[in-house]
């Protein structure tokens, strides 16, 4: 028992004594007992659990530290690469769109619902680290997709928990751990596309010799949409371009592969269709040369998606620096048993059934003719830029198929897109208004938007105001200018 405290005498005052404050175990035990005297009256309310929770929360106080936060359920992130297989049908490509339906929008719900990302990153791609290795479009399906990010993976049967949350066109095959600095784009070597098309196995010898003038350092400039020939983007490096006979749903098909470290925007796809063309002998051999000449602007036919897959992307630099050490190389042999399932069972029975039901690839070669192309034409003198357009921008054809197609795309979709767009392919007047920053405009048909003012583009400048009236007639011979002035100032 404590001895009784004196009073305490301060300038000749009697103060009483005043307490020391209490023992840490002491005030541990005082509000215990106060805690559990809440609990005991209604006895019959309180339940085991409650009681040790206040318990708890009583020596956390004691101790002088904070409630420990609950613990994440799959565990701290992690960075690793996901494995993915996709049909495209009915997405608008692979990467994300807001108000679109992509495979990453789904994907990344499916690892939010199955745990694998918190409500708290659940709002942002960023916080993640989200990049993919190959950027697919409309309609493009995939084997070997790579999709590296931060999550939990602490759960049991991972890989099926995720898979539980994703429609049946989506697939995650196998998860890998990676460096916290591996991104899939950038460190993604090379990639392997596949494009199954409708054909005879003895072609096999002359479609190989025709897809190999493909392969090397080229400019393809004609195999994408507004990109004039001076820009470094359009150099692409073909690694190999080859084919092989498969059988699809009891029919014959031939698989044409392509490796390359990169490609653009429906490279594969018109390189596809411009081969297909020459097999037909609709187009000379010639064609893709003169295709791949960066003097010329040309049409080149473009195949339906509906065969182009990614098969699969290869990481050789970063299994030859870290798989090794770390014993996890990012590859797809341990999921060639999966793979050849979802082949078999989803996406070649998809390709198949589609183009029997629908004709795309018959509807397309309808339009695959020389109306519509002018293969003659292409090594004539007519489809060479004049001095001007040399400077930057396009010629008038390639302006008029540059537009009919991007305007195809954006108002039809499916089948739909691919026949109109062949069928006017190179026909219409030209792009309706505005042209790239990057390149000089052409105003011989912008003349009209110019004077309404919706010719300015990225980058347009004082053309597209309607306070301008400089020459548009700069850079043209004397005769053509003389024309194009008279005609813009009526």
């Amino acid at each position: 028992m404590e001895a009784e405290q004196p009073d305490q005498v301060v300038a000749g005052s009697v103060l009483p004594a005043v307490s020391p404050p209490a023992e840490p175990e002491a005030q541990a035990d005082q509000a215990a007992k106060e805690n559990l005297a809440v609990l005991e009256p209604n006895s019959d309310t309180v339940t085991a659990d409650a009681a040790s929770t206040a318990q708890e929360g009583v020596q956390a106080n004691a101790s002088g530290d904070a409630p420990a936060k609950p613990k994440f359920e799959g565990g701290r992130k992690r960075k690793v690469a996901l494995h993915l297989a996709y049909v495209g049908e009915g997405y608008l490509g692979m990467q994300r769109n807001p108000g679109c339906k992509t495979i990453e929008g789904d994907l990344f719900d499916a690892l939010h619902k199955s745990g694998c990302i918190s409500d708290e990153n659940a709002a942002d791609f960023n916080k993640v680290h989200w990049m993919r290795a190959a950027r697919t479009d409309k309609g493009v399906s995939a084997i070997g997709q790579v999709v590296s990010l931060k999550m939990a993976i602490e759960f049991p049967n991972l890989i099926e928990r995720i898979n539980a949350q994703l429609p049946s066109a989506i697939r995650v095959l196998g998860c890998t751990r990676v460096t916290n600095g591996f991104d899939a784009r950038k460190l993604c070597d090379r990639r392997r596309y596949d494009s199954a098309f409708v054909f005879n196995e003895a072609c096999q010898e002359r479609l190989n010799r025709i897809l190999g003038m493909y392969v090397g350092t080229h400019n393809f400039h004609n195999f994408t949409v507004r990109m004039a020939a001076e820009d470094p983007a359009s150099r692409r490096y073909i690694l190999s371009f080859q084919c092989e006979p498969i059988t699809v749903e009891g029919q014959a098909w031939v698989r044409m592969v392509v490796i390359g470290q990169s490609f653009i925007l429906h490279q594969i796809r018109k390189m596809v269709g411009l081969a297909v063309a020459v097999m037909r002998n609709i187009a000379p051999e010639e064609s893709i040369r003169l295709a791949l000449d960066r003097s010329r602007y040309v049409n080149t036919p473009m195949a339906p998606e509906l065969g182009l897959f990614l098969d699969e992307c290869y990481f050789h630099s970063y299994n030859d620096r870290w798989g090794n050490e770390r014993d996890e190389r990012i590859t797809l042999e341990g999921y060639q048993e999966v793979i050849a399932e979802f082949k078999n069972k989803r996406l070649y029975p998809h390709i198949a059934n589609k183009d029997g039901a629908e004709q795309v690839n018959a509807t397309w070669l309808r339009s695959l003719n020389e109306r519509n192309h002018q293969f003659s034409l292409w090594g004539t003198a007519e489809v060479l830029r004049p001095r001007a357009e040399q400077q930057g921008g396009y010629s008038r054809q390639q302006q008029a198929a540059q537009g009919d197609d991007m305007d195809a795309e954006a108002g039809t979709s499916g089948a739909a897109a691919i026949v109109g767009s062949m069928e006017t392919y190179g026909m219409g007047r030209g792009g309706r208004g505005g042209f790239s920053g990057k390149r000089k405009p052409d105003f011989r048909d912008q003349r009209h938007d110019v004077k309404r003012g919706r010719g300015r583009g990225r980058g347009g400048g004082r053309q597209g105001g309607p306070e301008y009236r400089g020459a548009p007639s700069a850079g043209l011979s004397r005769k053509v200018a003389q024309s194009v002035d008279a005609e813009w100032s009526d």
